[in-house]
């Protein structure tokens, strides 16, 4: 995808809030395997070393892995639930959004 693409995508993403949504429920549903509506650190970390392994990278540290779940578990209850993560990936999406802008993409 290119960057003027990525700005357009995001920018779907960041003002369509049906879009949004749908993509939340998404991300949720494919994360949260026992089907209990939030994700736990072992889903996390199951869905973490299989998108490394299949992307061939170095698989990151049990550490990185955790701090990684606490970046995404916003009111610290040991669950990313489809609020944390609502709030997560707009958060992740404007900046990557501004990022792009700064870069004079258009």
């Amino acid at each position: 995808m290119s960057n003027p693409e990525a700005l357009q995508t995001l920018e779907q993403f960041l003002n369509d809030e049906n879009e949004f949504n749908h993509l939340c429920e998404v991300v949720l549903q494919t994360l949260d395997t026992d089907n209990l509506g939030f994700v736990n650190k072992n889903e996390y970390k199951k869905f973490v070393e299989q998108a490394y392994s299949q992307m061939n990278l170095e698989m990151p540290s049990e550490e990185q892995i955790r701090s990684q779940f606490n970046n995404l578990d916003l009111d610290n209850d040991g669950k990313v639930t489809r609020s944390d993560l609502a709030l997560y990936l707009r958060s992740l999406f404007k900046k990557q959004y501004e990022t792009l802008q700064q870069q004079g993409v258009a």
